[in-house]
């Protein structure tokens, strides 16, 4: 995990993250193909779903979209999730595995702000 740390920061150091336009989002629909369409141009292989949560309180339901991949190679995912600060999309989960070398299998639970 370390070596994982040093080698993410290397990566930023010298190439940084990619800038996305910026995007607003209000429909869940709207996210889930941003997020189906960046990742694939990351080159990495998602799924992305879509649950509502009920807050205590409220009427209306939250929708999370999750995003969840197999052996993605840790530096893209990294490049992708920085690209998420030009969007109204809020990281509220994670869960990330090691699944060999620079790869991660697990998922990122996204909400709209």
């Amino acid at each position: 995990l370390a070596r994982i740390k040093v080698l993410s920061l290397e990566y930023q150091n010298v190439g940084g993250a990619t800038r996305a336009d910026q995007q607003r989002f209000k429909e869940p629909k709207a996210a889930m193909e941003w997020l189906i369409n960046s990742s694939k141009q990351q080159g990495l292989k998602t799924k992305v779903s879509m649950t509502e949560l009920a807050q205590q309180g409220q009427s209306l339901a939250t929708a999370q979209l999750k995003v969840s991949f197999k052996q993605a190679h840790f530096n893209r995912l990294i490049q992708w999730v920085q690209q998420q600060n030009m969007t109204n999309l809020t990281l509220v989960a994670s869960e990330l595995k090691a699944a060999g070398p620079g790869e991660v299998d697990g998922f990122l639970r996204f909400e709209i702000r």
